[in-house]
Order: structure tokens, then sequence, then C-alpha cells
């Protein structure tokens, strides 16, 4: 009773449940029997597989024999990380695409020109934090381009090929970062503003998470199963890179690619039935509003799901 009451109080600390220590207390927890799915014969896509917490998922997927197709911009940094565990041997396919998802006229145009199997599990993990302001080639700021628009844009086109198997499982990887975050849409290109990659970080995984709850809804009739984590705080080169300074405080409490990656991996393979578009830490369901003043309203929501449409329907048009 003391034990699970200290856990509440550690988690919320935040630093005390986003680290590696709050892993560990929260994996007591975890129920290591439930059923795992044979991914055998199973088809998965990864965006930014390279390196990571994703490339931590695609080892774990890997160990269980699916075969992957793999997302990425940089193809010898996958390469080389992926052929640290794979052997092109082995009956297991694992495919490499090179793309970057803020480009994702060039995602799909490179999707359309190979053969696919329609895929049981899709995770969007492809992230970063620039730390100049860049658009793409519609005029969108780099981080809401690649993780929100692109990665619509990529499951748009997967519906419309019909390439989600039934009962496929979607998987969105967010961040606990987006709880300070009230979704904003009016200047996502920071022309009234100066641009604040954390801030544009933090908004576009709350986009993702209230995209995840939309999609589920509006797909519900599909059987298909639509899911939001967040990692935790994961010692990774790319926070490395994006917050020097919150990792050399943090170091030594960041959890490993591994812990970061664990979630992402049951909600892949667990086989007891998930609630669709529900948002997800260490293999719980948590809230996703802790502060009353970063919800948006329904009009809000109305102009995300049109913004992005509109872009399926610009970056498609690409390829008449």
């Amino acid at each position: 009773m003391f034990g699970k009451l200290w856990d509440k109080l550690l988690d919320t600390s935040v630093f005390f449940s986003f680290d590696s220590t709050g892993f560990k207390r929260h994996q007591k927890y975890f129920e290591f029997d439930d059923e795992t799915l044979n991914l055998k014969n199973q088809h998965l896509l990864v965006t930014g597989g390279s390196s990571g917490i994703g490339l931590a998922a695609v080892r774990e997927f890997y160990i269980r024999e699916a075969s992957q197709l793999i997302i990425c911009r940089d193809k010898k940094k996958a390469t080389d990380n992926i052929s640290k565990f794979y052997k092109s041997s082995d009956k297991v396919e694992i495919d490499l695409v090179t793309a970057d998802m803020a480009a994702y006229h060039e995602v799909i145009e490179a999707m359309e020109n190979r053969k696919h199997y329609p895929f049981n599990v899709v995770v969007f993990n492809a992230g970063g934090m620039p730390s100049q302001k860049l658009l793409n080639a519609f005029g969108y700021e780099n981080i809401f381009a690649s993780q929100v628009i692109g990665h619509y844009v990529l499951l748009r086109w997967l519906i419309d090929r019909n390439l989600l198997a039934p009962g496929c499982r979607i998987i969105w990887v967010s961040s606990g970062g987006m709880y300070l975050k009230k979704l904003e849409l009016d200047d996502l290109n920071y022309v009234q503003s100066e641009y604040d990659k954390i801030g544009a970080y933090a908004n576009a995984k709350r986009a993702q998470v209230i995209l995840n709850e939309e999609l589920s809804k509006k797909y519900s009739e599909k059987g298909w199963t639509f899911s939001c984590m967040h990692p935790g705080w994961v010692d990774t080169e790319a926070v490395k890179e994006a917050l020097p300074d919150f990792h050399r405080k943090t170091q030594k409490r960041l959890r490993n690619s591994d812990e970061g990656a664990d979630t992402i991996v049951w909600l892949s393979t667990v086989q007891k039935e998930l609630k669709s578009g529900k948002f997800w830490f260490d293999r719980k369901i948590r809230g996703i509003y802790p502060f009353f003043w970063t919800k948006e309203n329904k009009e809000v929501r109305e102009k995300l799901l049109d913004l992005l449409e509109t872009q399926y329907q610009a970056a498609t048009a690409t390829l008449q």
C-alpha cells in the first residue's frame, strides 16, 4: 500500500517518473505474462528507425522476425547501425527508404516506386529539433512539417492504397513535453514571432496526441488501433544535440533506448485488445491535460484536420 502511494508521489515530480528510475518503478507493475503477437510474416513500417528509440524498436521487431520497411533521412547511418544486428542472409527482410518526412511529397513518391504488402504495424517515430528555422517545399516549418503533416500524408497514402492490414496498429511517438503546451496553429511558421525549437517541438507533439484521438474516431469502423505514447527522457544523440544543457545535467538519470522503446514494442505486440485513441506511458493509459489551460477547443481540432488534408491533397497532386 505504502509502496504504491510512494510511487504516485514520485510520479507527480516528473523528474522521478520520466527518468530511468521511473521506468524501473513502473516496470514492477508490467504484466510480463501478457501474450504477444507472433510477428513472423508480419509487415511493419517504422519512420526514424536509424538511431535512438526507433532503432531499438527495429531491433526488437527483428528479433521477433518481422519484415520491416524503415524510412530514414540518413541511409548510411541506418545501414551502419542496423548491420550491427541484421544479416542480409537472414530470411527476415529490412528494406530502407531514404527520405525526409518534411518532404512528404518525396516520401510518397519513393513509396510509389516499390511493391508493398499491407502493414500490420505502423510506427510514426521520426523526429528532430533543428536549431534554426527551416521551411519545407510547401512553406511549413520543419518540425511540424515532418512530425505531423508528413506522417499524416503518409498515413493517408497508405489508407488510399489499402496498405493497412485488418487489425493494423498505428503508433505515434510523442513526448512528455506536450503536457505544458496548448496546440497553436495561427503562427506555425514563426512569421509573427521568433522561432523557438522547444516550443515548436512541443506543439507538434501536442498535435500528434490530438490527431491520434481524431483518427481513432474517424476510422473507428476499420478495426485499426490508434495509439500515441511518450518514451520518457531518453539518452539519444538527438537529445544530446538538440538539448545539450538538459543532457549534461540529466545524463546519469536518462533512460536507455530500450527503455524508451519498450511501450512502442509492447503496443505493437501485446495480444490483448487495446483501446484505440489512447495516450500511453510505460504501458499505462495516461491523461493528456494535466493543466486546464492546455486544452484546445473543437474549432482548433477541425482546423488541424483541414490543414492536414489540404497538405495531403497538395502532396499527391505532385505525383500526377
